[in-house]
C-alpha cells in the first residue's frame, strides 16, 4: 500500500451502490449512487463521485490519488437464483458419470436435525446443464494420476461436435481425478477450441482442482454460467477507473474471504 494515498471499496446493492473512501489520515467519506441494473459499473462509478463531490474533488482527482480500489458483488449469485434464463451450457465427463450433477449428494448434510427431517418434501434444485447436453467421453486417470485409459479423441470430437450442434454457448469439462493430472482435461479443451474458438470452456482441475467429483462439477458449471457475464462486468469497471485516473488492479471480495485480483 502507498502511503499518502486513498483506499475506496465500493458494493453494489439491489437497490443503491454504496462507496466508502478511506482518506490517508484516516478519515472516510461515503458516496451512494442508485444502483443501475443493467449496467453495474454506472452505479459504481458514480457512487465514488458522489464521494468525491463531499471531498470537494472531482472523481478523477479521487481516483488519481488512490492505490487501491475494491469491489463487492452479489451479481453472479443473483444470475444463479434468478429466473431469467442462462447462456446454454453442455458438460463432458468421464464416460460413466453422466448423472452425477442430476444426482447431486446428500442435501440434508450439515443442516440442523428439525430442518433435515423435511428435506425429502422440498424440491430439488434445476441443475444449470439439463441431461441431453451431458456427454461421456471414454478416457480414465487413476487415483495416483496415471493415464490408464487413454483419451478416446474421436469419441471426444464427436461428442463435441453434438453440442456444439445443439447450440451450446459453453462447455465444461469434469473429468475423474483430473485434479492430480489435467491432461486430458487440456486436451480436450484443446479440441474444443480448433472447433468453436469462440466457446466458452471451463476445466474442473484449473477452477477446483480438489478431491470429490460433485463438488468439483459443480464449481465448474457455476464458474462457466455466471464467469463470461462476470468478466465482462469486471472489464467495464476497470476501462472505467482507468479513464478516470486509477492506475491499479481492481481487487474484487470472495464469498469464501479476502480478494482475488481481476
Amino acid at each position: 500500500m502507498q502511503a499518502g494515498k486513498n483506499i475506496i471499496y465500493v458494493d453494489t446493492g439491489g437497490t443503491f451502490t454504496d462507496a466508502v473512501v478511506v482518506q490517508p489520515d484516516g478519515i472516510f467519506v461515503v458516496g451512494k449512487a442508485s444502483t443501475d441494473v443493467e449496467m453495474l459499473e454506472n452505479g459504481f462509478l458514480n457512487a465514488i463521485s458522489d464521494a468525491a463531490r463531499k471531498m470537494g474533488k472531482s472523481l478523477q482527482e479521487v481516483l488519481a490519488q488512490t492505490a487501491q480500489v475494491g469491489y463487492g458483488t452479489t451479481a453472479g449469485t443473483n444470475m444463479i437464483v434468478s429466473e431469467a434464463p442462462g447462456p446454454k451450457l453442455g458438460l463432458l465427463t468421464t464416460l460413466g458419470i453422466e448423472d452425477r450433477l442430476h444426482i447431486g449428494r446428500l442435501r440434508s448434510a450439515g443442516l440442523p436435525k428439525n430442518i433435515a427431517m423435511h428435506m425429502i418434501a422440498s424440491g430439488r434444485p434445476k441443475p444449470l446443464v439439463p441431461r441431453t447436453l451431458i456427454k461421456g467421453v471414454r478416457e480414465r486417470i487413476d487415483v495416483k494420476g496415471q493415464v490408464v485409459i487413454p483419451l478416446d479423441e474421436p469419441a471426444a470430437r464427436k461428442a463435441i461436435g453434438e453440442l456444439l450442434e445443439d447450440g451450446v454457448e459453453g462447455i465444461a469439462v469434469c473429468l475423474l481425478w483430473s485434479f492430480l493430472n489435467n491432461q486430458h482435461e487440456k486436451r480436450i479443451e484443446e479440441l474444443i477450441l480448433e472447433m468453436a474458438p469462440n466457446v466458452m470452456v471451463s476445466l474442473s482441475s484449473e477452477v477446483a482442482p480438489v478431491i470429490r467429483e460433485y463438488p468439483r462439477l459443480n464449481s465448474t458449471v457455476i464458474d462457466l454460467y455466471i464467469g463470461r457475464a462476470l468478466r465482462e462486468l469486471l472489464k467495464r469497471i476497470e476501462d472505467r477507473l482507468r479513464e478516470n485516473g486509477y492506475a491499479h488492479q481492481l481487487l474484487v471480495m470472495q464469498a469464501i474471504g479476502g480478494v482475488a485480483q481481476t
